[in-house]
């Protein structure tokens, strides 16, 4: 069982080093608007260790109330709640400037420059 174990937490590392794992880097190094980069991303570095540190700190404790098979389902249903909150409200900027993207986000906040729909953003589908 411990072999099974350790090459499934290797394989699991592996296809998250290349799958989702970076995204978040890349991300905050996007979404912020070069004179609040540097800021913005430090709170996002700080909450998003911070966030780990919240489920590394609460596993044990969460998988006493709830079982082990418990524990697994409540973080997929976290996983499941964080995908449609991506869905919804984090925009496709592939191919966009930095310009564009901070436009996008300027136009969401209620600033009264050009409208979504000429921004040329999307939603990430």
């Amino acid at each position: 069982m411990g072999l099974i174990t350790a090459v499934s937490l290797m394989v699991y590392i592996a296809f998250f080093a290349i799958g989702l794992g970076p995204i978040f880097w890349l991300l905050i190094a996007e979404i912020y608007p070069l004179k609040l980069r540097a800021p913005g991303m430090s709170v996002a570095t700080v909450a998003n260790w911070g966030a780990n540190f919240l489920v590394a700190y609460t596993f044990l404790t969460l998988a006493g109330l709830l079982g082990k098979a418990g524990i697994f389902w409540f973080y997929g249903l976290m996983g499941v709640i964080t995908w449609l909150f991506v869905d919804r409200l984090v925009p496709e900027t592939k191919g966009k400037t930095l310009e564009e993207i901070e436009e996008y986000f300027i136009t969401r906040a209620g600033s009264p420059r050009k409208g979504r729909e000429q921004s040329g953003l999307r939603r990430a589908s």
